[in-house]
């Protein structure tokens, strides 16, 4: 175990014994706290100062902080009505995703409270046991059972005062530098990307090219977690084309990031011609700011720092960008014109009469055919571990200290793949924590998606082709009126907003992460 995965598990460790004490104020847990050395030590006490983690604090009833949300320019004449999060355990209920935790206008009930300190007391009983120098299972449980219940502020949860203490003490170790840095990343060209087709099968084309990103999305965190090494609790967030993590401000995690951002866009812009390119950069500022309304300048310059970046797409690689290429027949579905003709195959094998598409477009193809039901994701450097699904990869190039690589992803529709050797393992949308103890899992993890659809028929004239989602002509045929379908497009706003000037006075690196928790999990 690293030094840095040490401190954070000690640090989820005591926000574990905080919800046991919640739960039954007599308990006693036979375990003891991670043992760190003194300069860890050191750490992790720096990071509870910073965030107000006292020891006479204690877990109660979580007020929303999107209460506290105020846009306008005029300051607020009217208190408003205080919402409440009910106390409720995130669980899928045999349903793929969990219910949605709607607000409450007065605190939970004395007997609801009581009905969910049972739960906790019946979980950690079963879990804990074994469990309890399992990080990634502990923070599982954390968010299962802590995300409803506040810290310290009212409208704080405490599985994120846990995360953001243990993302601060881990930046702080082994950090001469008092600075801290803040990553931020963005796929851009996203738009573009998912939206340039035009031909059969566009239902599952834009299904497959939009779970992609997420996956581009988390490989490049992988890749940053690694060569940084640093805890998954060090993300902020990542989805949606978009990452922000916490790191320490020296000097050579800055030659890391930069290495990492050439390594991506060359293989993006080889895999994609140039649709897509990765702006990702730091921004470093000083340690005593993550906890007071200066952080919220910060957080929008780093934002603005990759504006930089997307105005200069692919300078690092402009060589090639501007090397002439021959032009040959463009792919059918996305219009590149750059793959040799004899490389161009039918979209749809199972079709005589399939246009021409190019590798990514026939992969991306093959994939929305065979998402459905996916429960499980394995990254692995190994090419083949025996799954039938489609494999998805990433080829980077060796760059500076960065060695060039070949990361393979893994799709099965059972949550317990037995694949020696793998390096990570991915469970969609699953809550189960029986699942996390799988003795052949060594890192897993879960993998919030909105993977929705529903399954469709299968297809009489194309009998061996997989049934998966169902498709646009099926939906069509039993459509009530006109046989037609119609695509919703939804995106989150002004969050960016909030997070500058909307929490006035609560702008701090806790509540920053409390708005981004919920809006992960609802879409």
């Amino acid at each position: 175990m690293t030094s840095s995965e040490k401190v954070a598990l000690q640090v989820v460790q005591q926000a574990i014994a905080l919800l046991a004490k919640w739960a039954d104020d007599q308990v006693q847990l036979p375990f003891e706290f991670q043992s760190l050395n003194e300069k860890e030590q050191k750490a992790v006490d720096h990071a509870k100062n910073l965030l107000g983690w006292e020891e006479n604090k204690k877990v109660g009833i979580l007020s929303l902080l999107f209460d506290s949300v105020d846009l306008s320019d005029e300051p607020k004449k009217e208190t408003r009505q205080q919402n409440y999060h009910p106390l409720k355990v995130i669980d899928n209920d045999d349903k793929e995703y969990p219910d949605i935790p709607y607000p409450l206008n007065s605190e939970p009930s004395s007997e609801e409270q009581q009905a969910f300190k049972a739960e906790i007391n019946n979980a950690f009983s079963k879990y804990l046991k074994d469990n309890w120098e399992n990080l990634s299972l502990l923070m599982l449980i954390l968010e299962k059972f802590g995300s409803c219940l506040s810290f310290g502020e009212s409208d704080v949860a405490l599985v994120d005062i846990a995360r953001t203490t243990a993302a601060i003490a881990v930046s702080l170790l082994n950090n001469p530098t008092q600075e801290i840095s803040l990553i931020a990343g963005d796929l851009s060209g996203i738009q573009k990307f998912i939206y340039s087709i035009s031909s059969e099968g566009a239902l599952k084309s834009l299904r497959a090219r939009s779970f992609y990103l997420e996956l581009v999305t988390e490989e490049v965190v992988q890749q940053l977690l690694d060569q940084l090494q640093l805890p998954r609790t060090n993300i902020i967030y990542a989805g949606g084309g978009n990452l922000y993590i916490l790191a320490s401000g020296i000097e050579k995690n800055k030659i890391v990031i930069q290495q990492v951002r050439q390594q991506f866009n060359e293989w993006l812009l080889k895999e994609f011609q140039g649709k897509v390119f990765l702006a990702l950069d730091c921004l470093n500022f000083p340690i005593t700011e993550i906890a007071t309304d200066e952080f919220a300048n910060h957080w929008s310059n780093a934002t603005k720092n990759l504006a930089v970046h997307k105005s200069q797409k692919f300078s690092g690689q402009i060589i090639d960008f501007i090397k002439p290429r021959y032009s040959h027949e463009p792919c059918r579905v996305c219009h590149r014109d750059d793959v040799e003709p004899e490389k161009l195959k039918p979209l749809n094998k199972n079709e005589s009469d399939s246009v021409l598409a190019c590798g990514t477009c026939c992969s991306m193809f093959h994939l929305g055919s065979n998402l459905f039901g996916v429960e499980a994701i394995v990254r692995s450097t190994r090419e083949d571990v025996g799954s039938k699904l489609p494999t998805l990869s990433f080829k980077l190039p060796e760059i500076g200290e960065s060695p060039a690589v070949n990361i393979y992803y893994h799709f099965f529709k059972t949550w317990k793949p037995i694949v020696t050797k793998s390096d990570m393992v991915l469970l969609v949308n699953d809550w189960v924590l029986e699942h996390y103890q799988f003795k052949h899992f060594q890192n897993v993890y879960p993998l919030l998606l909105g993977n929705y659809g529903k399954e469709g028929e299968e297809e009489p004239d194309n009998p061996d082709e997989a049934k998966g989602f169902i498709r646009a002509g099926e939906m069509a045929r039993k459509a009530k009126g006109a046989k037609r379908v119609g695509y919703l497009r939804m995106d989150v706003d002004r969050l960016g907003q909030i997070f500058a000037k909307g929490l006035k006075g609560k702008t701090q690196f806790n509540q920053t992460s409390w708005v981004i928790s919920p809006n992960e999990l609802f879409l």
